[in-house]
């Protein structure tokens, strides 16, 4: 109902299932300007891995590097400190990044 992309998560050659035999689906969204709104309004979500109005920092790791997000008015620096961030994650680990 709310135009997400929905699609079964697999592992091991099937379906991957919660301990309790639940299967995770992974929906793809988009951009959402109301999230606190839209998880709180979806009866039989059991749960979201949103810091909803606690984190300040998001980082963000993929093959094209590290990236850290920041909201407010540090966000100026954020470059910053994600160029020294992956500096001492390719010191300590190079292939990390692999």
């Amino acid at each position: 109902s709310r135009g997400a992309a929905v699609t079964p998560r697999t592992g091991n050659g099937g379906l991957y299932c919660t301990d309790q035999g639940n299967i995770i689906l992974d929906s793809q969204f988009g951009p959402i300007a109301d999230t606190a709104g839209l998880l709180e309004a979806r009866a039989g979500l059991a749960g979201h891995g949103f810091f909803i109005g606690i984190a300040s920092d998001v980082i963000v790791a993929g093959k094209a590097g590290i990236r850290r997000l920041r909201s407010g008015k540090e966000a100026a620096t954020a470059a910053q400190r994600a160029a020294w961030l992956l500096r001492v994650i390719r010191a300590r680990c190079p292939s990390c990044l692999d």
